[in-house]
């Protein structure tokens, strides 16, 4: 059967329009009753995007969940920088949580054609614990607090400074929603974390660690399977003429926060917003 160009407009366009109604009908229903959690964040936690270009002409707009994860290693390095919303080694993945997970790392016996077939697991899905403003952040804030008061009295002045500087950025700027745990069960995983203003459980994705180069012991979370935030029409005036936060530390302490949003994460555990007021 040879298609005439019209049956072929006709056709495409009717898959768009069923593509965007089964979109329209997941959103629906992530949004329909009581939300499974909610939270208030503020530019901390998620990042009014940077303008661009095509800004003018672009009529949606997102906001980027910014989320941590802890490496208690490597938070005593004197030049330590913890990146927000690209993932990372997490020391909480241990070999006891991956077995938990249905990972099975390689036994000290393993041979190298054993480590090699694992190094090349890619990243399972799983459903993560987020946590915001709670002890994760307040154990990395008193360790940060610790160092910095440590490098005042031993270190040499460069390194003293950049931890006065990234203590400042830890107490008023840096993200405090954390990825604290995994699990392949989301109800079990909610027993474990039971306030819904506090923890969120999302849909997500971790990675073994590699045994190359001895570095076989924790393993790391790649991402959220959505880190974004649609912005609706009725907020859109909260966030116009905002710009996102800078990552790095900077000299000055920056004003308080610009906006607090309500973030709802509903039945597919996708998060929505649900309210945004402007501070003065």
């Amino acid at each position: 059967m040879k298609w005439s160009p019209k049956w072929t407009a006709v056709t495409g366009l009717s898959l768009i329009a069923l593509v965007n109604l089964i979109v329209l009908i997941g959103v629906a229903y992530n949004r329909s009753g009581e939300p499974e959690s909610r939270l208030r964040l503020t530019e901390r936690e998620l990042s009014v995007p940077r303008p661009w270009a095509f800004q003018k002409e672009n009529s949606g707009l997102s906001l980027k969940l910014l989320w941590r994860v802890r490496d208690e290693e490597s938070e005593g390095r004197a030049y330590y920088f913890g990146f927000v919303s690209v993932g990372g080694r997490a020391t909480w993945l241990d070999g006891a949580k991956l077995k938990e997970l249905g990972i099975e790392p390689p036994s000290s016996t393993a041979t190298e054609a054993q480590k090699r077939r694992y190094d090349k697991l890619g990243a399972k899905e799983v459903f993560l614990a987020l946590e915001f403003d709670g002890p994760t952040y307040r154990a990395v804030l008193e360790r940060t607090r610790e160092t910095a008061q440590r490098s005042q009295n031993e270190e040499a002045a460069g390194k003293a400074q950049w931890r006065a500087k990234w203590l400042r950025h830890e107490e008023s700027e840096s993200s405090r929603l954390f990825v604290i745990d995994a699990g392949l069960d989301a109800a079990n995983l909610r027993a474990k974390y039971p306030d819904r203003t506090r923890y969120s459980i999302v849909r997500g994705r971790v990675h073994p660690p590699t045994t190359r180069y001895g570095k076989g012991e924790w393993g790391r979370v790649e991402g959220l399977a959505i880190d974004s935030v649609n912005v609706p029409l009725e907020f859109r005036p909260v966030f116009e003429g905002l710009t996102s936060r800078g990552y790095y530390p900077s000299a000055e302490s920056p004003a308080g926060p610009k906006f607090e949003a309500a973030v709802a994460f509903g039945k597919r555990l996708e998060p929505s917003l649900t309210g945004a007021t402007r501070k003065p």
